[in-house]
């Protein structure tokens, strides 16, 4: 993200720093960083080999915390589930973008 971040903002500041309603943002948000190019692909790729551990991580968690927490499997199975959807929500967030699915509109 500071990677993008510092890049966006060195060689794109214009892209970054205005949204499509013509309004000026004086610190540009996550999403206009990683959301134009070449740090859309930067982002998508550090995503990319991110979230395979982080699932790897849950599964391991769920492991040791079953073991140990046996009084408690309902919480340990709510929290594998929850790490999950989280990082299944970031994948989501991360390649399916809404400007491609949704039709943008202007403010008034």
């Amino acid at each position: 993200l500071v990677v993008c971040f510092i890049s966006a903002v060195l060689f794109q500041f214009d892209d970054v720093h205005e949204t499509h309603c013509k309004v000026y943002n004086i610190v540009p948000s996550i999403s206009a960083v990683t959301g134009i190019s070449p740090q859309r692909y930067l982002w998508r790729t550090f995503i990319a080999l991110h979230l395979a551990p982080r699932y790897l991580i849950a599964i391991v968690y769920n492991a040791q915390m079953s073991s140990a927490l046996s009084k408690h499997k309902t919480l340990v199975s709510l929290s594998f589930w929850l790490s999950v959807i989280e990082v299944s929500a970031l994948a989501g967030t991360t390649y399916i973008s809404n400007l491609d699915n949704f039709l943008t509109t202007c403010c008034s």
